[in-house]
């Protein structure tokens, strides 16, 4: 793309170039027609801002091309959820990527009450989707999620579910890799919409749906060497 923006700008420059040469070259023949043009210095005038005009328009129409190829935005379809798959549908939160280019992310939709899903890439570019974890209706795991996934630095996924769950609330879960599968956990019996926050030391931060002084939500950190003990903020 920037190749062709430098070589879209360096035609328009070169062609500007020309029609300003044109331009001064016929300003040069009204002047030496003298017969023909009594008033020379006006004809020479009128040609020589002719040929600035053009010269500004040229200018003009070469920067707005180059802008344009440099911002246009290039995007490319990884996956296209399909109902009749029930691979995942409704796509809320952000997904997370681990070293190895893998995204991974959460869907309210498909696969009963929500899926849990990996993204991965081959040595062509083309993704490939695998699930994780289906959300069914009772599920003691939590369903409908409708916020994203963030990795940790133990190579754990957490996330969080919106409704069932021990509350009915929702749930903050784990996801961890292990015997070549992914297992969940459930870390806390509340969760929200809200992606969730991961510090240094693997604390996570969020909204939580029940709970506070007031039972009416509460902003919480679940501290990792407290078994994940809720502390409000």
């Amino acid at each position: 793309m920037k190749t062709a923006a430098k070589l879209l700008m360096l035609i328009s420059l070169i062609a500007t170039f020309a029609v300003a040469q044109i331009s001064w070259a016929l300003a040069w023949l009204i002047e030496r027609s003298g017969p023909y043009c009594k008033r020379v210095g006006r004809c020479r005038a009128m040609a020589k801002r002719l040929g600035n005009e053009k010269l500004l328009l040229l200018t003009f129409l070469a920067w707005v091309a180059m802008s344009s190829a440099q911002t246009t935005p290039k995007y490319k379809v990884l996956h296209a959820f399909d109902p009749s798959k029930h691979d995942g549908g409704g796509l809320y939160g952000s997904l997370a990527l681990d070293a190895k280019r893998n995204l991974y992310g959460m869907t309210d939709g498909g696969g009963g009450y929500g899926t849990t899903f990996e993204l991965t890439p081959d040595r062509h570019g083309n993704w490939s989707e695998t699930i994780l974890h289906n959300f069914s209706l009772n599920d003691k795991d939590g369903h409908f999620p409708m916020a994203g996934l963030v990795l940790g630095a133990d190579g754990n996924l957490y996330g969080m579910t919106t409704g069932a769950g021990p509350t009915g609330f929702g749930t903050v879960l784990k996801l961890k890799y292990g015997s070549e599968r992914w297992g969940l956990s459930v870390l806390h019996d509340s969760g929200s919409h809200a992606n969730l926050t991961l510090d240094r030391e693997g604390n996570l931060y969020g909204p939580m749906r029940s709970n506070g002084e007031y039972d009416e939500g509460a902003i919480s950190e679940l501290v990792r060497d407290q078994d994940w003990k809720e502390k409000w903020l």
